[in-house]
């Protein structure tokens, strides 16, 4: 299903997103970039966040964005993760490998937007970044399920798996945007 309104992310875009509990059935809804209104963040309790304010600032922006526009057709994805080194130390890891990854993610159907600042209010998580994904998909469990179906990783790409996970509390938790009305 595409977006109501054609949305993308571009070069320098903050990117701000209001989540809220809808309905008795703990559905959130979002708003904040158009064409989506549905958001599915799963932080390990069955209520989700409610009224809560993201607002993500670029750090290490992907080539992707420098080439142009990057238009999203299925879901947007942000993994909100928290940092177990100081933040200029992630940025600089994700400088040096930004190219590379956004070319492994890309041959997935992923479109890695970048690295982001995470200003957080009632969220209920501790996380200080986040990066973007715009991935064709109909949701985050397709797209997360497309990527693990693509077989094996490359050593350098695992490589960079393993270091980016000493520098984080956690593996980090997902917020898919979808088109349309929230469920």
């Amino acid at each position: 299903m595409a977006p109501t309104a054609t949305a993308s992310v571009s070069a320098g875009d903050a990117l701000g997103i209001t989540l809220w509990a809808e309905g008795g059935g703990g559905a959130l809804a979002a708003s904040g970039l158009p064409g989506f209104a549905s958001a599915d963040l799963a932080i390990g309790g069955p209520a989700g966040p409610g009224d809560a304010r993201l607002d993500l600032l670029p750090l290490v922006e992907s080539p992707l964005l420098h080439a142009g526009p990057i238009t999203v057709r299925g879901v947007l994805g942000v993994q909100l993760f928290d940092l177990t080194v100081p933040g200029e130390v992630f940025t600089a890891f994700e400088e040096r490998i930004i190219d590379r990854y956004t070319a492994f993610r890309s041959a997935l159907g992923w479109s890695y937007a970048g690295l982001y600042d995470l200003r957080a209010e009632r969220l209920g998580l501790s996380a200080a970044r986040a990066v973007v994904y715009v991935v064709d998909a109909a949701g985050g469990d397709a797209a997360l399920q497309s990527a693990a179906a693509a077989g094996a990783v490359p050593a350098d790409i695992r490589a960079f798996g393993n270091e980016c996970s000493t520098y984080k509390t956690d593996p980090g938790t997902w917020l898919w945007l979808g088109p349309g009305p929230a469920a």
